[in-house]
């Protein structure tokens, strides 16, 4: 009687590779996944902040929750798919927390800065920050019945850092005291229900200064005349004291204060340029000099 022998199956190459790669992707998932899970535990146990809390953490969570289900979902033929929605997923879920932080700032900041104490209800209205953006805060609080008093940007950089360190720089503002900005610019416009006049700046206290000082003999009454400076205005001088009724004899430009400390010395502070004509647009001059009743 023939013994019979019992002969193994014979494996493809091809398969044994398929699945070695398939064990290694698998554990590769679950190390990620514990690796994230741990640096999100880590992260809330250390964070003091609720800006940190809401964008960063949160990521980091929703990222291992994902990829604690990315061994389940391995065999199936979307995980391409699925790479891809969590690349683009997690940038929005970011996105969308700093825009509500950056609100709720401007909204403080707008509130801060109103110039009378009269009881008045304050909006923080968005404005799109783009170099070709020609609306102004005026047009932004017009277009929903209000009154603009005000101009801020709230910078991104520093909202999301991981974490905060001491002695370092966070989250940048910045105040226009105009609402006639355009292009980037704002990105929230201050409106209100009533109207509300800007304080007067250094700018304007040097400019009617200036014009005041430089207008021919002849007695007449001076107005220093905020312009709007952008490369792309084509409105000069003439035609802003001509909108006024009145003549321009002259235009400059009064440049941001450098803030000198009091005991600064032999340092360059405040600077002006004068053109000597009212036909200069474009940027040029922020102040037209004009004259008449």
């Amino acid at each position: 009687m023939e013994k019979q022998v019992e002969t193994l199956p014979r494996v493809n190459s091809t398969t044994l590779v398929f699945d070695a790669l398939k064990g290694y992707f698998r554990w590769t998932l679950w190390c990620n996944a514990i690796i994230s899970a741990h640096y999100a535990l880590f992260m809330l146990y250390n964070a003091n902040d609720v800006t940190l809390q809401n964008s960063v953490v949160q990521r980091y969570v929703i990222k291992s929750f994902i990829t604690l289900l990315l061994p389940v979902i391995s065999e199936m033929k979307l995980l391409f798919i699925i790479f891809k929605l969590l690349e683009l997923a997690l940038p929005i879920v970011g996105s969308a927390h700093l825009t509500r932080v950056r609100t709720k700032m401007a909204q403080g900041i707008c509130t801060s800065i109103l110039p009378k104490l009269e009881p008045d209800l304050l909006y923080a209205v968005g404005r799109s920050c783009l170099p070709e953006s020609s609306l102004s805060c005026n047009e932004v609080c017009r277009k929903i019945g209000k009154n603009c008093y005000n101009a801020i940007h709230i910078y991104s950089a520093g909202i999301l850092n991981q974490m905060y360190k001491e002695g370092t720089k966070n989250t940048e503002t910045y105040k226009y005291e105009t609402c006639t900005s355009q292009g980037c610019g704002p990105n929230f416009c201050c409106c209100a229900d009533k109207k509300h006049t800007l304080p007067v700046s250094y700018k304007d206290a040097i400019a009617q200064a200036a014009c005041h000082a430089m207008l021919p003999k002849s007695p007449d009454n001076v107005y220093a005349v905020r312009r709007h400076c952008s490369p792309k205005s084509k409105v000069d001088c003439n035609v802003v004291c001509y909108k006024l009724k009145k003549k321009c004899f002259e235009s400059i430009h009064v440049y941001d204060n450098k803030n000198l400390e009091v005991e600064e010395t032999g340092k360059v502070g405040l600077r002006t340029y004068r053109y000597n004509t009212c036909q200069r647009a474009s940027c040029g001059p922020n102040f037209c000099c004009c004259a008449g009743e």
